[in-house]
C-alpha cells in the first residue's frame, strides 16, 4: 500500500512539473507586434498629428510639427513606417534604435526638419535615402549607422549645416556625393566611414567650416577632391585614408592651419600646392601619401616641420623656407625618390629622429646648418646616394646612433667638431667611403659599431685624453679591425644599466644564502658625468645616455633606456591651454632647468610636434629660454 501511494504521488509530481513547462512562454513580441501587453494602438504626437500602429505598421498622419518624447515608439515592434503628408518635422530620437524597421523611407514633400538621432541605427532602412528640398535641418546624428540604406543620398537644396555625425557609418550609400550649392559648414564626424561614396568630392564655396573626421575613412571616393575658397582650417583627420582620392591636391589661400592627420593616407597622384600664408601643420598631415609627387614647397612663415608630416610621400624635390628652425622626427622618413641636393635652411637649430631616413636618392654633398647643435638618432640613416666629404657645423655636440648608417657615399677625412662629446651607436656605421675620422678634443663616449664596416678607415686621430669605445674585443667594436691608429684607452665603453646590476645583486645574495625580495634590491647610484652634451660640468661619474619625450599624454626622462622620471601633461590635447613641468635635478648648458613648458594642439607648436621650451638658471642668476626637441640629449643629471 505504501509503495502504491509513493507511486501516485511521483506521477502527480511528473504532471505537475510537464504542466508548468507548458505554460510557460519565452518574451517575445505579440501577435499584434507589441513588445509589451497594454500598450495603446492609437494617439496623438502633436497639436494636428495622430499616430496608429497596426499590423506592425506605424502611420503618422495629420498636419504640422511632431511633439513627443525620445524613443516614444521603443516598446513597438516596427516594420514599416508611414509619414503622410503635412507632416513638416519629426521629434529628436523619434525612431532611433529600431534595426526591425526596414523597407525604403518616404520622406514627405512637407517636411522642414528633421531632429536629432531621429532614425539612428535603423540599419534595416534601404534603399535611396531621398531628404526632400523642403527640409532645412537635419540634426546631428539623424541618420547615424543606417547602414542599410544602399543606394544614392539626396541632400535638400536649402540645407546650410551638416551637423555632426548626421550620416557617419551609412557605409552603403554610394554614387557622388552632391553637396548642397549654399551649404556653410560640415560638422565633426558628418560622413565619417562612409565607404561607398564613389567619384569626385567637391565642398562648395560656401563652406567656411569643416569638423574633425568630416570624411574619415571614405575609402570609396576616387575622384578628385576640390576644397571650398572660403575655408581657414583643414581640422584633425579630416580626410584621413580617403584612400582613393586621386590627382593634384590644392589646399586653397584662405587656409592657415592644416591639423593632424588631416590627410594621412590618402592617395593624390598628382602635386601638392600649399597656401603661401600657410602658418601652422600638424603631426601626420600628410603621412602615407605615398603617391603625392613632384616638387613640395614649404610656405614661408612655417617654423616647425611636425612628426611624421610627410612621411613616406613620393615627392622628387623639396623646398625649405629661410626662417624654418625644427625638422621633427620622420618628417620626410623614406621619401625615397626625393632627389637632388638637400638645401636646408641657415635658421635650422635641430633635425629630428629619423628625419630624412630612407631618402635614398638625396644626393650631392649635404651642407648642414651652423646653428645645429645635436644631430639625431637615424637623421639621415640610409641616404646612401649623399657624396663628398661631410662637413659637421662647430656647434654640434652629439651625434646619436645610426644617424649616418649606410651613407656609403660619403668620403674623405670626416672631422668630428670638437664639442662633440657623444657619437652613438653604429652612427656611421657602413660609410664605406670614409678613409679618416678626426675626432675632437672633447669626445668621451664612441659606441658600438659607430665607424663599423667602413672599409677604407684607415687612420683615426684622436685629441681627447680619454674615450670610452667598444675594442677589437666587443661584438660590434667602434672601429673596423683595419684601423690601426693608436687609441688613448683600450676599455671598452661600460654603461650602467639599473635591471642589469639588479639582477647581478640579486644573484649575489642568493649565492650567498642569504635571500632577498627584489623589489628591495638597492640599485641607488648617483648619476653624474665626465662631460654635459652641451656644455661642460666638473664633477666626476661616468657617461649616460638621457632622453626627454613628450608623448601619449606625458613627458617622460629616461637615463640609460630606463624610466627615471615622468609628469602628466594635464592640459586637454584639444585646448589652447599652456602646461609647465617643473623637473628636479636636471641640468642643461651649465645650468638648472627651472621650468619645461608644452603646448596644445590649439596653440602654434602642437601637443606631440616634439618641441619642448624651457627655462634655465646660471649660477650667476642669469636665465636662459631654451628649445628642446623630443628626444633631446641637450641636458645634464646630477646625483638624485
Amino acid at each position: 500500500m505504501k509503495k502504491m501511494t509513493v507511486l501516485i504521488l511521483i506521477l502527480l509530481f511528473a504532471a505537475g512539473v510537464l504542466l508548468l513547462a507548458g505554460c510557460r512562454k519565452t518574451q517575445s513580441p505579440s501577435p499584434d507586434g507589441k513588445k509589451s501587453s497594454g500598450l495603446p494602438e492609437s494617439g496623438s504626437c502633436g497639436d494636428n498629428l495622430t499616430w496608429e500602429y497596426r499590423n506592425r505598421t506605424l502611420t503618422i498622419r495629420g498636419t504640422g510639427e511632431m511633439n513627443c518624447p525620445a524613443y516614444y515608439w521603443r516598446e513597438y515592434d516596427i516594420r514599416k513606417l508611414v509619414l503622410e503628408e503635412g507632416l513638416t518635422s519629426i521629434s529628436d530620437g523619434a525612431f532611433y534604435g529600431h534595426p526591425e524597421l526596414e523597407g525604403e523611407l518616404k520622406l514627405p514633400e512637407s517636411l522642414q526638419k528633421i531632429g536629432t538621432s531621429a532614425f539612428g541605427s535603423c540599419s534595416s532602412l534601404t534603399g535611396d535615402l531621398y531628404i526632400p528640398d523642403t527640409v532645412e535641418r537635419i540634426g546631428a546624428r539623424a541618420f547615424w549607422n543606417c547602414t542599410g540604406f544602399a543606394g544614392s543620398l539626396h541632400l535638400p537644396s536649402k540645407l546650410t549645416v551638416i551637423e555632426e555625425s548626421t550620416f557617419e557609418r551609412c557605409s552603403s550609400l554610394n554614387g557622388k556625393l552632391q553637396l548642397p550649392e549654399h551649404l556653410q559648414s560640415i560638422g565633426k564626424l558628418a560622413f565619417s566611414q562612409d565607404e561607398g561614396f564613389t567619384g569626385d568630392l567637391v565642398i562648395p564655396d560656401s563652406v567656411t567650416e569643416l569638423g574633425s573626421y568630416a570624411f574619415n575613412r571614405c575609402s570609396g571616393l576616387n575622384g578628385s577632391l576640390k576644397l571650398s575658397a572660403a575655408l581657414k582650417e583643414i581640422p584633425a583627420e579630416c580626410f584621413y585614408y580617403c584612400s582613393g582620392l586621386t590627382g593634384d591636391l590644392t589646399v586653397p589661400e584662405s587656409v592657415r592651419r592644416i591639423e593632424e592627420s588631416a590627410f594621412s593616407g590618402c592617395m593624390f597622384s598628382g602635386a601638392l600646392t600649399l597656401p603661401e600664408e600657410l602658418e601652422y601643420l600638424g603631426a601626420d598631415a600628410f603621412k602615407y601619401c605615398s603617391c603625392l609627387t613632384g616638387k613640395l614647397i614649404i610656405p614661408k612663415n612655417i617654423r616647425i616641420i611636425p612628426p611624421s608630416c610627410f612621411r613616406e610621400c613620393a615627392f622628387t624635390e623639396l623646398e625649405l623656407p629661410d626662417g624654418l628652425t625644427v625638422i621633427c622626427s620622420d618628417a620626410f622618413n623614406n621619401c625615397s625618390k626625393l632627389c637632388g641636393t638637400l638645401e636646408l635652411p641657415d635658421s635650422l637649430t635641430a633635425i629630428g629622429k629619423n628625419a630624412f631616413s630612407m631618402c635614398s636618392s638625396l644626393s650631392g654633398e649635404l651642407r648642414l646648418p651652423e646653428g645645429l647643435t645635436f644631430i639625431e638618432s637615424g637623421c639621415f640613416y640610409g641616404c646612401g646616394a649623399l657624396t663628398g666629404e661631410l662637413k659637421l657645423p662647430d656647434g654640434i655636440r652629439s651625434i646619436k646612433a645610426n644617424a649616418f648608417q649606410y651613407c656609403s657615399g660619403l668620403n674623405g677625412v670626416l672631422n668630428i667638431p670638437d664639442e662633440v662629446t657623444f657619437i652613438g651607436d653604429y652612427a656611421f656605421y657602413q660609410c664605406t667611403g670614409l678613409t679618416e675620422v678626426l675626432l675632437g678634443e672633447k669626445v668621451c663616449s664612441i659606441g658600438e659599431g659607430a665607424f663599423g664596416a667602413c672599409e677604407k678607415l684607415q687612420e683615426t686621430d684622436f685629441r681627447s685624453a680619454a674615450v670610452y669605445y667598444y675594442d677589437q674585443n666587443a661584438e660590434s667594436p667602434s672601429f673596423p679591425a683595419n684601423c690601426t691608429a693608436a687609441l688613448p684607452s683600450a676599455d671598452p665603453l661600460q654603461i650602467w644599466r639599473p635591471e642589469e646590476q639588479k639582477e647581478k645583486r640579486l644573484q649575489e645574495q642568493e649565492n650567498a644564502g642569504q635571500g632577498a625580495d627584489r623589489a628591495e634590491v638597492d640599485t641607488e647610484e648617483p648619476w653624474s658625468w665626465v662631460d654635459s652634451l652641451t656644455g661642460s660640468y666638473s664633477g666626476t661619474g661616468s657617461f649616460a645616455d638621457v632622453e626627454i619625450n613628450a608623448e601619449e599624454g606625458c613627458i617622460r626622462l629616461t637615463i640609460n633606456g630606463f624610466l627615471y622620471d615622468e609628469a602628466e601633461m594635464a592640459a586637454d590635447k584639444n585646448s589652447a591651454e599652456q602646461e609647465i613641468f617643473i623637473p628636479e635635478g636636471m641640468y642643461c648648458r651649465n645650468g638648472c632647468i627651472t621650468r619645461l613648458t608644452y603646448q596644445t594642439c590649439g596653440s602654434d607648436y602642437g601637443y606631440g610636434s616634439g618641441v619642448l621650451y624651457g627655462e634655465v638658471e646660471y649660477e650667476d642668476g642669469s636665465k636662459e629660454e631654451i628649445c628642446l626637441t623630443d628626444g633631446s640629449e641637450e641636458m645634464l643629471m646630477l646625483s638624485r
